[in-house]
């Protein structure tokens, strides 16, 4: 039997939401395509953190802060 542990969880979730955001930004579904985006690189950017994977890691954080831009803006706009 084949146990998943959360970071399995995380990582297929997170996966998930980063193809959704591509999609939506593809078919220009705005702010849903931030929004998923921000929510899959927070969770890459865990599995980074607890795989000691800091390519994985960096490029999550500083995608995450442009996401983080663009819900911040579709809340003041």
């Amino acid at each position: 039997m084949i146990i998943r542990d959360s970071i399995w969880w995380i990582k297929w979730i997170s996966t998930g939401l980063c193809v959704a955001s591509a999609t939506f930004t593809a078919l220009d579904i705005y702010p849903i395509n931030a929004w998923t985006g921000f929510a899959g690189c927070v969770g890459w950017t865990w599995v980074g953190y607890r795989w000691k994977e800091w390519a994985i890691l960096n490029l999550n954080v500083f995608l995450g802060i442009v996401y983080g831009a663009g819900c911040i803006r579709s809340i003041l706009i």
